[in-house]
C-alpha cells in the first residue's frame, strides 16, 4: 500500500489545509504524489511506490499543477511547504 510511503495524517492535514487555506480540493492520490514529489522523487520512483506507472503519474502531476495553479515544482513547493511547517 502507498502508506508505506506516504504518511496518511500529512496528506490529512495538507489535503486540509489547502482547502481551507487556498480552496484548493486534492484528491488522496494527487496529494501523496504532492508529497512524494516534496521528497524528490521522480514520476519514475513515485510510480514504484504508488504502484501506478510513470505516466499515470505525469497525469496526477498535471491535475494537481491545474488544480494549483502553479506551473513549476519550485511554486509547488512554495505553496505546500508552508501548510505542513505550521
Amino acid at each position: 500500500s502507498s502508506g508505506d510511503y506516504t504518511d496518511d495524517a500529512l496528506v490529512t492535514r495538507l489535503r486540509e489545509r489547502l482547502s481551507s487555506r487556498h480552496k484548493i480540493a486534492l484528491s488522496q492520490r494527487q496529494s501523496e504524489v504532492a508529497l512524494l514529489i516534496l521528497r524528490g522523487h521522480s514520476s519514475v520512483s513515485i510510480g514504484w511506490r504508488l504502484d501506478i506507472s510513470p505516466q499515470t503519474v505525469k497525469v496526477f502531476r498535471k491535475q494537481l499543477y491545474r488544480k494549483c495553479e502553479i506551473s513549476s515544482q519550485a511554486e509547488l513547493f512554495s505553496l505546500i511547504t508552508p501548510l505542513l511547517s505550521s
